[in-house]
């Protein structure tokens, strides 16, 4: 990509974000305030409903208290009581009963969300005294004498004796049960009772009015597409938008809403009469509302409503579909006319690149375009003398390396040859002394020996040190043949202790062959060397791969190193134990350390597993 190309890029991109994040903002607080609005809303929205209702139950408290207050109710209680006549007009049971039913059956003709009226007598556990109820075509029936039922263990029953009398009371929300099973398919029902007295002011039934409140469910919460849910004081679901889970209660599910509506909390169990909240981890908006139910000791009724994000903002959404379009027909001219700005100041600049990449390494000079002006030929002028001056450096560099080389062979030699002669001298007189020479002359003579063979190794360990990272080539290495090839080197080491080694699967990777061969060659040797005696060694390598590069473990069961002295291990020279106990001219951790380097990697040590040392090192593409 060209530099012009590149420059306007970013003019533009500045533009973009410069407008992107206005929109951005712009679109976050119009969504705030619409949020905050449809709290609100939803919050009317539930007030609306809870009226609704209450005026509904009102209507059936109101017909329940007209009810119990007809002729029929006090003239069948004389009657009753006298043995079935009564004494004021002469009516007999059965005719107050059927006057009775026929003003149940009228009410049922008026209110056609009644299901049925009833009266039910304290007596004889409950038993029903007259009862109307409206078929499946609509139409009122009388049900028979002999089809009529004690009620006595209705909890709307209990609650209903329990008075006072002339008062209406109005029962819980529940599926309408015929012989104590539920009807199917389920009528939700609300029953609204009256206790009534007789001429002596004794209590000795109930009118009851069973609402069918589908009808009025449905009213209260019509078919939409917005989440509107109806609870009793329980949590449990008398209204839900999937009729399955209306009313599961009845049926042994466990009430779920304080699980689905977290947020309003407090309604659910009562601590707050009112709550609205936005929940911008399920993108939706969730109001409740805790009504004290309708008069007549009826529980509370909890609404609740919800709304998700994207139908509350899904106007802001189109406005900026909108500025999208507009937005991307400016970007399109806003490039044109950056390609036409850059493009104008930015060729000069192009041409000192091209030209700046034709210098030829071996012999850096910039070739300046007869052309350049201004900042350019200026800029051009000191790019010139920059890379000449570099050109400079860099000969002499490479005239110091090639000086460093020949010092390192020379001082190489010269340090070996005199070593060489020392040993071979003291051995000849070692063989001219004979077994008859004297025990201190021969010892010494062995040290000499022993310091020459110890300072040739340590010259020529200087010398393989030097080198590392003279081959500057990098070539694919795959690990498992440079251990493999290692462990070649270290077979009569491994056979003579009887190690045990674990290698798992080592990765390929880019890297010097020669040393990186020589890292593993020197970590796992000293693995076999620093042992307990009498104790074979173990020596597992594993290998993981972490950001950028491979991280290398090997582990042993040494004797292990002090966490004191782990970064000293990794010096020039650096020995923890004499000599005479493990040989070693102390560079070997070193030369690991330096072909780590090279590899753009870190080298350090931790506990084993196995009890001993863990030297670990990451290595990356040089």
């Amino acid at each position: 990509m060209s530099l012009q190309t590149r420059i306007a890029l970013v003019l533009v991109s500045l533009i973009v974000f410069t407008a992107a994040g206005a929109a951005l903002l712009l679109s976050r607080e119009a969504n705030r305030v619409l949020l905050d609005e449809a709290a609100r809303a939803l919050a009317q929205d539930l007030a609306l409903r809870e009226a609704n209702l209450t005026h509904e139950v009102d209507g059936l408290t109101n017909d329940t208290r007209f009810l119990a207050g007809t002729p029929p109710i006090r003239g069948l209680a004389r009657a009753l009581d006298q043995g079935g006549i009564d004494p004021f007009d002469g009516s007999s049971t059965e005719q107050w009963k059927d006057r009775l039913s026929t003003i149940f059956e009228e009410m049922l003709y008026s209110k056609a969300s009644y299901a049925q009226i009833r009266l039910i007598g304290l007596a004889d556990h409950g038993r029903e005294l007259v009862r109307v109820e409206r078929l499946p075509d609509g139409r009122p029936w009388r049900t028979p004498e002999d089809e009529l039922q004690a009620k006595g263990g209705e909890p709307y029953f209990v609650e209903g004796r329990a008075g006072p009398a002339g008062e209406p009371r109005v029962s819980a929300f529940s599926l309408n049960r015929e012989q104590g099973q539920i009807e199917a398919p389920g009528r939700p029902m609300l029953r609204a009772t009256v206790l009534v007295e007789d001429e002596a002011g004794a209590p000795y039934a109930l009118v009851v009015v069973n609402l069918d409140a589908t009808r009025l469910l449905r009213d209260v919460f019509p078919p939409d597409d917005r989440p509107r849910f109806l609870l009793n004081g329980h949590g449990d679901y008398l209204h839900h938008p999937d009729p399955a889970r209306a009313f599961a209660f009845e049926r042994g599910a466990p009430a779920s809403a304080d699980r689905d509506f977290p947020e309003v909390r407090g309604v659910l169990q009562g601590t707050s009469p009112a709550q609205t909240a936005i929940n911008p981890a399920a993108r939706r908006v969730v109001a409740a509302r805790r009504s004290p139910g309708p008069e007549g000791g009826a529980p509370p009724l909890v609404f609740v409503g919800t709304a998700s994000f994207d139908d509350v903002t899904a106007v802001v959404a189109r406005i900026l579909g909108r500025l999208t379009v507009m937005a991307t027909a400016l970007v399109l001219v806003a490039l044109a006319l950056a390609f036409w700005l850059v493009r104008r100041f930015t060729r000069p600049l192009e041409q000192l690149a091209h030209a700046a990449s034709d210098i030829d390494p071996a012999a850096p000079a910039l070739a300046l375009p007869d052309d350049l002006s201004g900042e350019a030929a200026e800029l051009g002028r000191a790019l010139s003398t920059a890379i000449a001056a570099l050109g400079r450096r860099q000969d002499e560099l490479e005239r110091k390396n090639r000086e460093l080389e020949q010092f390192n062979y020379i001082t190489s030699h010269d340090l070996q040859e005199p070593l060489r002669t020392m040993s071979s001298f003291s051995q000849l007189i070692d063989r001219q002394l004979g077994d008859s020479g004297d025990p201190a002359v021969r010892q010494s003579l062995q040290y000499i020996r022993e310091a020459s063979a110890r300072m040739t190794e340590l010259v020529h360990s200087l010398l393989e040190y030097s080198r590392l990272g003279h081959n500057p080539a990098v070539a694919s290495v795959d690990l498992e043949d440079v251990v493999d090839a290692a462990l070649v080197d270290l077979d009569a080491t491994i056979r003579d202790r009887g190690a045990e080694l674990d290698v798992g699967p080592l990765p390929t990777l880019p890297g010097h062959p020669v040393e990186l061969r020589r890292l593993f060659q020197n970590i796992i040797a000293n693995a076999l060397k620093f042992v307990t005696e009498g104790v074979p060694p173990r020596v597992r390598v594993r290998a993981e791969a972490v950001a950028g590069g491979w991280r290398i473990t090997v582990s042993d069961n040494g004797i292990g190193i002090p966490e004191h002295q782990r970064d000293k291990v990794f010096g020039m020279f650096q020995r923890l134990h004499p000599r005479d106990r493990f040989g070693g001219t102390g560079i070997g951790l070193a030369e690991c350390r330096k072909i780590v380097d090279l590899h753009r990697g870190r080298i350090w040590i931790d506990e084993s597993p196995l009890g001993g040392t863990n030297v670990c090192f990451v290595l990356r593409e040089p």
